[in-house]
Parts: C-alpha cells; structure tokens; sequence
C-alpha cells in the first residue's frame, strides 16, 4: 500500500541531508587530511542475538526499505519535536562516525550520536507503529461492535414466516365390490348320545338378498370341514355397476321346533375384519355354544383368540387357529372358553380378515328354552341398542327379562342407561364398577314390561357389550343377544329375512332432530325424530328396504317378537361406501 505524500508536510531530500550535518559536530581538523571533504559513514550495524542485524537497523537500510509511511512519520517528529528514548532499541540506524582520532573524539562521536536528533527518525517509526496498532484495534473493535448490533439488531426484527395451507387433492377411491359372508346353516352339538362332540346340521337357513343396482351378486361357498352334513356357508359378492359401488345387504333366518332344539334365529351377512369380540354366550349346564370364523378371501389366515373370564384375560392353549382361504371353523365354546359362565372373546386376525359370529342353544332341565346367532362387535366409547325388549311372561314368572355384558379395558364405572321407547328421559339408570379386562353382567330387573332403548357408555376406555334378552315362558320360549347399533348417516340397504312380526326401531341424535325414511315392498314410512326421540316402523319379511336420514345419523334395530320367537339384526352403514381421501403430495 503506497501513502499518498502532502508537499506541505514532506520535506526535501536536501533539507534532509543539512538536518543530519546539523546534528553532527565537525571533525575534520581532528581526523580528516585538510583539503578532503568530510565523508559520512554508516554507524555499525548492531547484531541481534543469533548474529543477524537487528531488526530497527534492518528496517532502516536504503530507500527501498523506507516506506512511505516511515517518512512521514520521520518529517512528523521533527514538526513536534522528540523524546529521550525509551528504550536501547530506539536507537538511530543511521549515526556518523568521525574521522580516526583519540579515544577523546570517539568519546565525543559516541555522545554526540546518542543526541535525540540522531534517534529521531527511529524512535519516530516505533511510535508510528505503535500508533497504526492502535488504529487496527480501534478498527476491529469497531467492526466487532457493528457485528454485535447487527446481530442484536436481527433478533429484534420480526422474521418473515412461511405459511399457508399444504397443497392437499381429494381423491375418489375406486369402487370396490361389496362383499358378504354369511354364518350357514343352524348347528347342533351332541344331538347323537353316542357322539356327544359332533358337530351336526340342525336345518338350513333361508336368505333374503338385496342391493341398491341391477343385477344379482355371485355366490361361493365357503367349506366347513368337520361338521357333518351340508354346512358350508356363503360368500355373496356385488360387482360395481357404472363405477359406482352397489348397496348388498344379505341376511340369514330359520325356524326350529324339535324336541331337543327350539326357537328363531336370525343373521345378517357381514364383511370380514381383521379385530372383532364375542360378548355373548356361556359354558354353564344347558348352554351349547359354538364359535364360526370364516376367511372369505383368496389369502389364507390364523387367528389367536383371547378369552376375558373372571380371573382376566387369557389365551387357550395351543397354536393360532389356521384358518384356510374360502373355508369356515366351527370351534365349541366350551373348548376355547373353559368354565367361563359370562365370557367375552376377542379374535384377532393375521394374514387375511375373517368374519366371526355365535351360534347358541339352550335348554332348561330337558325342556329346548331358544336358539340364537349373535354378530361380533366392535369397541366404543358408547354403544346403543334400540328396542330391547322386557317380556310380561318374564317378569310374570320373576325370571329376568333382560341383562346387559360389558367388557372394559381399565377400572372405573360404567353407566348403563335405559330410555322407554318413545320416552326421551331415561326410566332408569345403573351405575357399574367395572375392572379392567374383567367381564361385568347385570340384570335389568325393574323395568315395565315393553321396549326400551339401552345405552352403555363410561369412562373406562373402550366397551364391548351386549343384551340379552328373553320372551319368558310361554309355552315355546326363545332368546336372542343383541349386539350394539352403530350410527347410519348415509343411505342404506337392509334385507329383512323371512320370519314374526319384524319391525325396525330408531333411535335419534341425542343433540339433533332429523327425518328417517324407510322405503321397500309396501313399505314407504318418513319418520319424524326430535332430538333423543325413538320409535318404530313395522316392516314385511322376506324383503329388502332402504333406510335414509336427511339428518342427523340414527340408531336402528330389525327386531323378531312374536310368542315364542325372538331375534334381532342390527343396522350397520354400508360396508361398500368409502370416503374421499385427501393426498399431501
């Protein structure tokens, strides 16, 4: 870097040259021949330590080696004048010897080339230096502080965010076809005396089918090795019509009086799952009981069933349960479930969904008391049944008409509400301790004779349940376990099978009137529901109905009670509508 020089402040070479002969004393007529011209010698280069010159003389050689900032630092100190030195190594680079005389006259060089005015130009260039390392540290404390402000400076600015919403598509899956598993024909256990194991079939079952399109839904049978007799069970399966998924509803009902089997049962057909629990059924003295695990599909499957009894949960011991594509297992309750007189059973399914149900008979002393076939149920915080029913001839004959199964999955209480059929205030109210994984069963005893809506719900987590129920004696007595009716918004396809005084009951929004119409055969009702209201709507057998809500989603129950028959079926949405999915890519 080359400082620009100031004419004002930089002197000549000349006047340079005659302040150096004014700072040294004339020796010529000591040590010079008369007639020479004094000749200005360089002083001795002092060496440093390791031999070499030092470093302020090796600064000081030539013009080359002065720069430009050292000369006017020089020209600097003789405007102000100088110090003493502070220092052995402020000394001048450039002192004059004289001429060869006595030690006098050296003496005499010697003081006279300690003068300040000799030392000038050296102690001057320090001083320089001294000063350019203070302007460079001024200067980086300077920079510093501008980068702190900055930086605190930044912290206190409010930053620009990026928001605003994903970019999100809605997407219309594909129609899928609708697909339901049936249980098969109704079985019996031991009916030979002399295999009391057997698994036999009781009688078959009619079906009634219907779907919301043209054309008829394919059938395949589903194996049911073990059990003697025609017992496979069906598949039926509706293609999409247009691209649109087709409503199915398929459902199973029959009839029986024989001397060691009697009663009406009733089924609906079901998608399979890969989670569903058994509230129902009992191993005590009368109760016969088998479990149906069907696997619909093309991919085989296994299952690990899970019993709750009164001392928890527990496995059955023994391997998952193989469940081969296209086939259904009949397994005896009493095998899986031990002595368990109130058990829930989960099944749980790998490889493929399964579709599980409960097929029950009973009898008391030697008198056949019903037949039932139960659905598997899902969890939820609540459950609702619409149109239990409390039977006179049971109350009359101080049986217990009803009672309700829970299972839930920590300890608390459950609350079991019971609303009469049209009522919307609760008639009554029963609080429950439950424990966790412990199945809880209590009767409902104090009620008048007719329907009622039942409704479980606590805090303790998700519940499974269900009702039981009883028509009492009266000459051809009969059972049924009602499972919980889930909510149906969208329209629906029901198919009531063939069998007693069917009816559908309702049960509204708890918070929300809305208007239900149930159209079929000769059937076309609108039904009116203020909020928590209920009522019904008698229906032909054999038939298939569309339910529809403009409102608020419903509760509703196909219910059979007629003398000695008894059967319910709930409504569940249908399984083939699917809603829109929404895609971040």
């Amino acid at each position: 870097m080359t400082a620009e020089r100031d004419d004002e402040h930089i002197r000549s070479a000349d006047d340079a040259e005659q302040t150096e002969a004014a700072a040294v004393p004339d020796t010529s007529h000591e040590g010079a021949a008369p007639g020479e011209a004094d000749t200005p010698q360089r002083a001795e280069e002092p060496e440093a330590a390791d031999g070499g010159p030092d470093e302020s003389t090796a600064a000081a050689r030539g013009d080359d080696d002065i720069s430009s900032a050292e000369v006017e630092a020089g020209d600097e100190a003789e405007r102000v004048g100088t110090a003493a030195p502070d220092s052995d190594d402020d000394q001048s680079d450039e002192q004059v010897s004289g001429a060869q005389g006595d030690g006098d006259s050296d003496d005499a060089s010697d003081a006279e080339a300690l003068e300040p005015t000799a030392t000038g130009p050296v102690r001057t260039r320090v001083r320089r230096r001294r000063r350019m390392n203070w302007v460079r540290g001024a200067a980086g404390a300077a920079v510093s502080l501008v980068a702190a402000a900055a930086v605190v400076g930044a912290t206190s600015v409010e930053w620009p965010t990026l928001g605003g919403e994903s970019a999100s598509i809605v997407v219309s899956p594909d129609a899928a076809p609708a697909v339901a598993s049936c249980n098969g024909p109704l079985l019996a256990v031991g009916r030979d005396a002399t295999a009391a194991d057997e698994i036999t079939v009781a009688q078959q079952v009619g079906v009634t089918v219907g779907t919301s399109v043209d054309g008829e839904p394919t059938i395949d049978d589903l194996a049911a090795d073990g059990v003697s007799g025609d017992a496979d069970a069906r598949r039926y399966e509706l293609e999409p019509t247009g691209g649109d998924a087709g409503s199915l509803s398929v459902a199973t009902s029959a009839d029986i009086r024989d001397d060691d089997m009697s009663g009406f049962m009733a089924a609906s057909c079901r998608t399979a799952v890969m989670e569903s629990w058994i509230v129902g059924g009992s191993t005590a003295t009368g109760d016969t009981d088998v479990l149906l695990i069907a696997n619909p599909g093309s991919v085989n499957a296994t299952v690990q069933l899970t019993v709750f009894g009164t001392q928890g949960e527990a496995q059955p011991a023994g391997e998952p349960i193989a469940i081969p594509a296209a086939s259904q297992v009949v397994l005896p309750l009493a095998g899986v479930a031990g002595g368990e007189e109130a058990p829930v059973v989960r099944v749980t399914a790998e490889g493929a969904p399964v579709r599980a149900a409960l097929q029950s008979t009973r009898v008391s002393t030697l008198d056949p008391v019903g037949v039932d076939a139960q659905d598997a149920v899902t969890a939820g915080e609540s459950q609702v049944f619409p149109g239990v029913a409390i039977a006179e001839d049971a109350i009359d004959a101080d049986e217990t008409p009803a009672a309700v199964r829970l299972l839930a999955r920590k300890d608390g209480e459950a609350t079991v509400t019971i609303t009469a059929q049209g009522e919307t205030s609760p008639s009554s109210t029963l609080s429950l301790d439950v424990q966790a994984d412990v199945p809880v069963q209590a009767a409902l005893d104090a009620l008048e004779p007719g329907r009622y809506t039942v409704t479980v719900s606590g805090d303790v987590g998700p519940i499974v349940s269900a009702v039981w129920q009883t028509t009492g004696p009266n000459g051809d007595e009969d059972f049924a376990w009602q499972t919980p009716s889930p909510e149906v918004a969208d329209p629906v396809t029901v198919a009531v099978p063939d069998g007693p005084l069917a009816r559908a009951y309702l049960v509204g929004d708890a918070d929300e009137a809305t208007t239900v119409t149930i159209a079929g055969g000769d059937v076309d009702e609108e039904i009116r529901l203020a909020a928590g209201d209920s009522a019904y709507v008698t229906l032909d057998a054999d038939e298939a109905y569309t339910l529809a809500s403009d409102g608020a989603p419903v509760h509703a129950v196909v219910a059979y009670r007629d003398g000695g028959s008894l059967a319910t079926l709930p409504v569940w949405p249908d399984p083939a509508t699917s809603d829109d999915v929404t895609v971040f890519p």
